[in-house]
């Protein structure tokens, strides 16, 4: 999947010359978290929430000394982070979201070249995972190699038994779970789903779950 498919369009922007206050009350009422900063179609900044709040008056005291004062609210262009990070739409949804992780951000700006063309936020991760995994698979199997066996088990062995029961497969992760271990995740569909834990466990897999949903064995 790409950031393209998961990415959310029809951005919300500001630009640099906005009022801070007026900003952070459209994000309040929204519920925007961020924005990018706009000049005409071009890219120059974002601005989230927390960066409006260490520029804008906090309570309505300082606000009211602020206006007796004559000080002009500050403007986008003074809360902006310039510096952006961005993705494009055809990187791999998996390598912008581990870019975020690393990075500890929250969302992404998408551009192409220098227009923007949609913005990638954690929410938007989560529903395509939601979406990957939400099918009409009739099992799901987790499972690990036979543990002290010498030899490597090859990583597509639960693919090739799946495909010999005659079924579809839905899905196949494969990923190093916490302390290293190698756990194969397998989702499949089909008249025989229901025989596919037996046949792993037969070729000495270990089965860490199971999850069986309508699958009727056939014999």
């Amino acid at each position: 999947m790409l950031v393209r498919h998961a990415m959310t369009r029809g951005v919300f922007t500001v630009r640099e010359t906005e009022d801070c206050r007026e900003v952070l009350d459209t994000f309040r009422r929204d519920r925007i978290r961020r924005a990018p900063v706009v000049r005409g179609e071009e890219l120059v900044g974002i601005v989230s929430e927390r960066d409006l709040l260490r520029v804008v008056p906090n309570s309505i005291a300082l606000l009211e000394c602020a206006v007796e004062r004559g000080i002009d609210a500050p403007k986008i262009a003074t809360a902006m982070t310039k510096s952006v990070l961005t993705v494009s739409p055809d990187l791999h949804l998996e390598d912008a979201a581990n870019l975020m992780h690393l990075r500890r951000i929250g969302g992404l700006p998408v551009v192409d070249g220098k227009t923007i063309v949609g913005m990638l936020t954690e929410t938007d991760i989560f529903r395509a995972f939601v979406a990957l995994w939400h099918d009409e698979a009739t099992v799901r199997v987790t499972l690990a190699p036979p543990k002290g066996d010498a030899r490597q088990r090859p990583a597509d062995e639960p693919l090739r038994i799946a495909l010999d029961l005659g079924l579809d497969v839905m899905g196949l992760n494969t990923f190093r779970a916490p302390g290293g271990v190698r756990l194969t995740s397998l989702r499949v569909r089909g008249a025989r789903a229901g025989d596919l834990p037996e046949r792993l466990a037969a070729k000495g897999w270990n089965l860490i779950e199971v999850e069986r949903r309508g699958a009727q064995r056939v014999a």
